[in-house]
């Protein structure tokens, strides 16, 4: 799992390896673009502060799946809604 942070934190998860190193990748393979370039992320801040993310994460958090939506629990109970 890579945890991209910035306003919003993006949670990505793949079979294979995934990087930080997004602008990096995009300039080794010749791809062209306006924003995503080495001016535009800073990839070693992203790191840090992926890293940063990993280890405050709860370790011992319940993994939430379809018939177990703790993640819909928990904003309920965050709102005070009552079901």
């Amino acid at each position: 799992m890579l945890i991209l942070p910035g306003q919003k934190n993006y949670f990505l998860a793949s079979d294979s390896s995934l990087s930080p190193e997004i602008a990096s990748m995009i300039a080794g393979r010749g791809i062209s673009n306006l924003y995503v370039n080495s001016w535009y992320l800073d990839e070693n801040s992203l790191k840090e502060r992926s890293e940063y993310l990993h280890l405050h994460l709860d370790k011992n958090a319940k993994v939430n799946s379809d018939f177990r939506p703790v993640a819909f629990f928990h904003h309920i109970t965050v709102l005070d809604i009552h079901v």
